[in-house]
């Protein structure tokens, strides 16, 4: 059992999202990005700014990875799969956001996607953050809601 701040606080965000006892987490056994010397952001928060054109072949590894192993779970009937919305494109979120995104593309998932930030990121978003996040929504066609 995953255990750590990090855990904590999603584990916290899921049952105020979706109620205690009615979701799975899963994590996967992945080098973290200091692990795989990645450079920290210039920002008061410790993780790394990254986008595709930043991936290293480590990267694209776990990115492949995730791909796969999103396809099978979205072949499930009556699921809904939940990722980051990726503000301020910490290089994990952004590597499972981006992993989720193309297999929703893709069209012949069963389960329903949904993209959502919580504390801290979402409250941390300065303009050129937000216009990334809702260009990602509109380019994915989804829907925007604010709580």
């Amino acid at each position: 059992m995953p255990q750590g701040v990090r855990y904590l606080e999603d584990v916290e965000c899921l049952n105020e999202l979706v109620r205690a006892h009615d979701y799975a987490y899963e994590t996967y056994k992945e080098e973290e990005f200091l692990v795989r010397c990645k450079t920290l952001a210039d920002f008061k928060f410790e993780f790394p700014h990254c986008m595709f054109t930043d991936f290293w072949e480590v990267d694209w590894g776990i990115y492949h990875r995730l791909v796969d192993k999103i396809a099978l779970l979205a072949q499930q009937e009556d699921t809904a799969l939940i990722f980051p919305l990726s503000i301020k494109e910490h290089l994990d979120h952004f590597i499972l956001r981006e992993a989720a995104a193309k297999v929703m593309k893709e069209g012949k998932s069963k389960a329903t996607f949904y993209f959502q930030e919580d504390k801290p990121y979402g409250g941390l978003a300065d303009d050129e953050e937000w216009q990334r996040t809702e260009a990602f929504i509109s380019n994915h066609k989804l829907e925007n809601i604010n709580y």
